[in-house]
This record gives structure tokens, C-alpha cells and sequence, in this order.
């Protein structure tokens, strides 16, 4: 089963292709509802490289076991356009039920200043499939606005789509104002 989802970042090309390469953003738009933890190697990379394998152990709200993950991330440039796709898949628990899981997530220039983030992901899991895309869907809808929280330049940017001068979030306190209805990135 797919979901497809497009969303337009503040930032630049170069900036949402760092956001998406770096761990510590991958666990940062996937809190509350998901959080990871590195089991080989035993701590994340400050970038992920393409070619690498990494083991995780996933929990549910910070505490429920999910099960662990495998991420395989392979990258690609074609001119402006960057990919990061993950062929990884569940290795136990309730992540180990998805038998196929293929998720690539594109940026390229949208030629008015800000970038376009797309993102697929192909999933099996059997008869779970239909229960599972419903989870997925919402949490990849979350990601999205967190990635849009995460890198953007400016409170108004979701709104207008003109980064400003302020320089983008990532890094920044996860308790400044976002931008996101005031509540915390993540």
C-alpha cells in the first residue's frame, strides 16, 4: 500500500537535504508518537551514510516496545533534485509484521524560493496492511508538519511561503516559538 504526501519547506534545498540526512531530525519529527533508539552501531551517526545499515529499537510514546527496525539509507542527486530512500524493514515486534517497506523522500526547488519535500512509502504487512496505512498515514502527516516547524525560516512561512531573514529553526530550542500553533516542534 502507498502513501504520497507534498509539502512545501521555508528552507533551502541544501537545508532540508541536511535535515533529512541527520538523525537526530528523523527522531525529532517522529516525537511523541515514536521514539528511537541506536542499537548497531550503538550510537546514531551525526549524519546517516549513504550504503550504511543501522539497527534501531522503536518505542511507542516514548516507552511501549515497538519492536526493531532496520534503515538502510541510500541517497541520489540528479541536478537540483536530492533522494534519500530507506529500504530498511522491521526486524521483531510489531515493526517485524511489515515484510516490505520502501520509503523515499525527495527535495527539490520549487523556482519561487522554497523547497518541495516529497514523500512515498510502500508498505506490506499482510493482512495488517489496511490497519497499518491508517498509522502510518497519520504519523507521516505529523512528520510533515514537524519537518515544516523543524526547517523553516520563519513563523510565516507556512502561511506565505517566503522564508525571512531569522535563519532556520533546526538547532534551535525546541521550546521557541514555532510558528506551529506555540506548542513544541518536538
Amino acid at each position: 500500500m502507498k502513501i504520497f504526501l507534498t509539502t512545501t519547506l521555508g528552507c533551502s534545498v541544501s537545508e532540508a537535504w541536511n535535515a533529512l540526512n541527520n538523525p537526530e531530525v528523523f527522531q525529532q519529527v517522529s516525537r511523541p508518537f515514536l521514539s528511537f533508539r541506536p542499537v548497531r552501531p550503538g550510537v546514531f551517526p551525526a549524519a546517516w551514510v549513504s550504503g550504511e545499515s543501522y539497527l534501531v529499537k522503536a518505542l511507542a510514546l516514548g516507552f511501549l516496545p515497538m519492536g526493531t527496525q532496520e534503515i538502510n539509507p541510500r541517497t541520489s542527486e540528479e541536478a537540483m533534485t536530492k533522494t534519500f530512500r530507506d529500504e530498511g524493514r522491521g526486524i521483531s515486534g510489531a515493526l517485524g509484521a511489515v515484510n516490505s517497506f520502501q520509503h523515499t523522500m525527495t527535495v527539490s526547488p520549487t523556482g519561487v524560493g522554497p523547497t518541495q519535500l516529497t514523500d512515498e512509502l510502500e508498505f506490506r504487512a499482510g493482512a495488517l496492511t489496511p490497519l497499518l496505512w491508517v498509522g502510518f498515514r497519520l504519523f507521516w502527516w505529523w512528520r510533515h508538519r514537524t519537518m515544516r516547524c523543524a526547517v523553516s525560516h520563519d513563523e510565516d512561512v507556512e502561511r506565505q511561503g517566503e522564508p525571512s531573514s531569522r535563519g532556520n529553526r533546526l538547532g534551535s530550542h525546541p521550546w521557541e516559538g514555532s510558528g506551529c500553533g506555540g506548542r513544541r516542534r518536538w
